[in-house]
């Protein structure tokens, strides 16, 4: 049995150019409490999507690893997803109904 220390979230955002994702963020946030990764990567080159021709042609991945002993796994959370292009998106999530 392998015990991880770190939970990895990863979030498809979609852009207009290869190089959009780069410096792309994701946070999670917990009753106001902003929880912040102890890891963050992201695709230095996006990938054309191939089944959508219209802008935005590319997807890149961010994927941010944050410590289980930042976080409670119980909290109502939201994933916050800060392009590098500006802006944010939010995600609510319950951790808890995930099996």
């Amino acid at each position: 049995v392998m015990e991880a220390s770190t939970m990895l979230v990863t979030a498809i955002i979609y852009g207009d150019s290869p190089s959009f994702g780069v410096n792309s963020y994701l946070a999670l946030d917990q009753g106001g409490r902003v929880i912040k990764p102890v890891t963050v990567r992201t695709d230095g080159q996006a990938r054309r999507s191939k089944t959508w021709s219209e802008s935005p042609k590319f997807h890149a991945k961010v994927v941010a690893a944050f410590s289980y002993t930042d976080f409670d796994p119980q909290a109502q959370t939201t994933i916050t997803i800060f392009p590098a292009s500006g802006g944010e998106l939010h995600f609510p999530l319950n951790f808890a109904e995930i099996d």
